[in-house]
């Protein structure tokens, strides 16, 4: 089946209409289901067909959570919740999950129960097969509806409101067959068909779980990453994509990739660097909202600052290796590092290890001629009492004091814990800039946020080439030469 293109103009209420229409006629059938097999169910005393009104009447339950679940998820970012609301249809999985856990406890209970008492007077008539029969029909017109919807809008909570009514379509020919052998003289056959219906609802229930639990904990689509980095290292100009980080929300996939370029080539060349490395992403994903965050390398030794934050891991004492400035001359390299250590550490104790980690680090590396170590004492994310409001206020008027940044926009804190969190925004820059410079700018503006606000685990700011006049600055403000390389 050919997937609908999302429109650019209303992203999040993408399919709403049809989504909410599937949704509420599955609640319709629901009901009207629910309501046949209790009654033929406490007629005819059958355990299967009572087991398949409790199952139906779950299912009742799941699909007024799926209508909820697509309704809420049409509601656009708000200051809360920087991804959208398209969550809250994998939350509507699991809770369906749960209750099809419960179903399943509930029939094989009633099952063991009815065969260990011989509790087996069932009443067969054609108004049982009738509506067994019935409820076939409807639950496969539902499921395929609910299925071709789910496929078309990538909707979790539809596809596993789809496997309710697939699930009733199993059960209810396993009571069916289950009738029919009571109807020939074999009683068993009713709690046996009850405790098949269990088996198979255990076995899907348990897919599921597995696919929503893995949702909800932002595992990366494993048949994702190696094409999407296969095909963007192809692209001219990237030397090499170091990270690639995915997660789903809903039918969207957010992507942070980090690409390293030459220092030297303009900032416009990066900026169609980087747009084509978006849209390679968005084809080959489909709907996915795409970061990427172009990165300098050493023209020699592409693989430095990798390799120099490996070496600090060896020495305990270090607790992070935030910066590393490369200068290249010939075939030397001069390193500044910027350390961070305890605090509370001694001149001494820390001039001391210092030198025997620059040492280590010549004596591997020979073709690092000097290393210059700055030391900082090492920060503990603090917790912050501002709103979202006042952070972005907080990083525009940093950008607004940068004299080579302007026009910060798309602001957006990710939480990843009460006191933590990553931070992406955009920001224009003349493109007359080579990468090198506005590299530098962009570090500088990063170590200031940093100062400022020490509650981000992770900074990406995407710049772009300015499209319109820079907001008015300090006029004493003057540009200066920048030619640090940031490895």
């Amino acid at each position: 089946m050919e997937k609908a293109t999302m429109s650019t103009d209303e992203p999040y209420r993408w399919g709403m209409d049809e989504k909410q229409w599937v949704a509420f006629t599955s609640v319709i059938a629901a009901i009207v289901l629910t309501v046949m097999k209790l009654v033929v169910g406490l007629w005819t005393n059958s355990l299967g067909i009572l087991s398949e009104a409790l199952h139906s009447a779950l299912d009742l339950i799941a699909a007024g959570i799926t209508l909820y679940a697509v309704r809420k998820a049409a509601q656009p970012p708000d200051a809360d919740h920087h991804y959208g609301h398209w969550r809250v249809e994998n939350f509507s999985a699991l809770v369906e999950t749960i209750l099809l856990l419960i179903t399943v406890v509930w029939i094989l209970y009633e099952a063991v129960r009815r065969i260990v008492l011989n509790d087996l007077a069932v009443e067969v008539n054609i108004l049982a097969f009738g509506v067994i029969i019935f409820a076939i029909i409807i639950d496969f017109s539902r499921s395929r509806a609910l299925k071709r919807v789910a496929k078309k809008y990538d909707s979790q909570a539809l596809e596993a409101d789809a496997l309710h009514f697939s699930t009733d379509i199993l059960s209810s020919s396993v009571v069916l067959v289950g009738l029919l052998l009571t109807f020939l003289g074999f009683p068993l056959g009713d709690p046996l068909a009850a405790i098949g219906v269990a088996v198979v609802v255990l076995y899907l229930t348990i897919k599921l779980g597995k696919e929503t639990v893995d949702l909800l904990m932002d595992r990366t689509p494993s048949d994702l990453t190696v094409p999407l980095r296969q095909a963007i290292e192809q692209i001219d100009g990237i030397k090499e994509c170091s990270r690639i980080r995915l997660r789903k929300a809903g039918p969207m996939t957010f992507v942070d990739i980090v690409c390293h370029a030459e220092p030297a080539i303009p900032l416009h060349t990066a900026h169609e660097i980087s747009v084509n490395a978006r849209n390679t992403a968005e084809q080959i994903i489909g709907r996915a909202d795409v970061i990427v965050h172009m990165d300098l390398v050493s023209k020699q030794h592409p693989n430095l600052g990798q390799t120099l934050r490996n070496e600090a891991k060896n020495f305990p004492w270090i607790k992070d290796l935030q910066g590393i400035d490369t200068f290249e001359k010939d075939e030397y390299i001069t390193l500044v590092l910027d350390l961070q250590v305890d605090p509370q550490m001694s001149l001494d104790e820390a001039h001391h290890l210092v030198s025997k980690f620059e040492t280590h680090i010549q004596s591997q590396y020979p073709f690092i001629k000097e290393i210059t170590t700055h030391l900082e004492p090492s920060r503990t994310p603090l917790p912050t009492t501002h709103d979202p409001k006042t952070i972005e206020t907080q990083i525009m008027a940093l950008v607004n004091k940068s004299s080579q940044l302007h026009n910060c926009h798309d602001i957006q804190l990710i939480p990843l814990s009460d006191t933590l969190y990553n931070l992406t925004f955009h920001c224009e820059a003349p493109p007359n800039l080579t990468v090198e410079e506005l590299h530098a700018a962009t570090t500088l503006l990063e170590e200031e946020i940093r100062e400022q606000l020490p509650i981000f685990s992770q900074i990406i700011i995407h710049n772009e080439p300015l499209k319109r006049k820079p907001k008015t600055k300090n006029k004493k403000e003057k540009e200066m030469p920048l030619k640090k390389t940031k490895t």
